[in-house]
Parts: structure tokens; C-alpha cells; sequence
């Protein structure tokens, strides 16, 4: 759902290292964008995740979005980049309390590190709410690079009540 987010950086001279599961779309990427790199890689095994960034050259800017299932790995990826580095944190819209984002005290901790932000909620025309499409995922993860803030919202979060699926 980055792959936009991954090619805009890489138009804009960033070198993109691509970490996801999925060896078939970073190959796409990769053949698509020769400045993308892509890391195959569960990020739930730590063990993996350490080795695979281990080869990865650093990087000043981090993109991450793990899901909870992981919920080491924004840590482990975080402590492994370069410094200083801008660490991009992709939410998702349960994380609208950010008591919940467990992963961002320790990560605000490191040394070198701008820790960011940025929470996708949903959207809400006519009367109805729909899920945030891709499109709109990544412009809002751009913007969200580009203003340095340290906590961005992609959409709405609130009414809580009315976000899509809650009826």
C-alpha cells in the first residue's frame, strides 16, 4: 500500500530499501524503478528482521509501517538506522489515541531520532464512510514527510462511531 510512497522518494533521489513479505511485488519495484531496492523479509521474526536490515545501507529517512502482529519490529528497525534518521511511523486508525502506539516511547528514546507520526483514519462523503484508498494513503504519507510534523492524521478518526464497518 507504500509502493506509491516508495516511488515518489525514489523520483526524488532517495535511495528506497522496500522491506515487505511479499518477494513478487518488490521484484515489480524493483524491475519498475531501478532505485529501489527490495528486502524480502517477515518482519514478525525479529531474528530475520535484524539480519535482513543488517544488509540494508542506512538510512536517513525510515518509512514503517508494521502492522501489530509485530510488535517489536518498528523497535528493532528503528535501532538499527542510521543517525540522525526521520522515523515515518504509518499507523493505523486504532492507533487515534496515541497511548496506543506502545512502540513509540522507546523509539522517541533513541538518540538521533525524529520520531513522527502518521495515523490513517478514514473518509466520510454524503453521508457514508470508506476506508482510505492507496492513492490517498500515500499522498497523505508524503505530506506527511514533507511538513516534519510529529503527528499527522490521514483522513478523519472522529466520529469513531461512523468509521467504516462500525455499524
Amino acid at each position: 500500500m507504500l509502493a506509491g510512497v516508495a516511488v515518489a522518494l525514489a523520483r526524488d533521489g532517495w535511495s528506497v530499501a522496500v522491506l515487505a513479505r511479499g518477494r513478487p511485488r518488490l521484484a515489480t519495484l524493483e524491475r519498475r524503478h531501478g532505485a529501489i531496492r527490495g528486502v524480502s523479509v517477515d518482519y514478525a521474526d525479529a531474528a530475520a528482521l535484524e539480519r535482513a536490515i543488517a544488509g540494508v545501507p542506512p538510512a536517513d529517512l525510515v518509512v514503517a509501517w508494521i502492522h501489530s502482529t509485530a510488535p517489536d519490529a518498528a523497535g528493532i528497525v528503528a535501532r538499527l538506522a542510521a543517525r540522525p534518521v526521520a522515523f515515518v511511523h504509518v499507523l493505523g486508525s486504532a492507533a487515534r489515541d496515541p497511548a496506543a502506539n506502545p512502540a513509540a516511547a522507546e523509539i522517541r528514546a533513541l538518540a538521533g531520532v525524529d520520531y513522527r507520526e502518521v495515523v490513517l483514519g478514514f473518509v466520510r462523503e454524503g453521508g457514508v464512510s470508506r476506508w482510505l484508498t492507496d492513492e490517498e494513503i500515500c499522498g497523505g504519507v508524503l505530506q506527511a514527510i514533507r511538513s516534519g510534523r510529529a503527528r499527522s492524521v490521514v483522513g478523519v478518526l472522529e466520529p469513531w462511531s461512523e468509521r467504516p464497518g462500525s455499524t
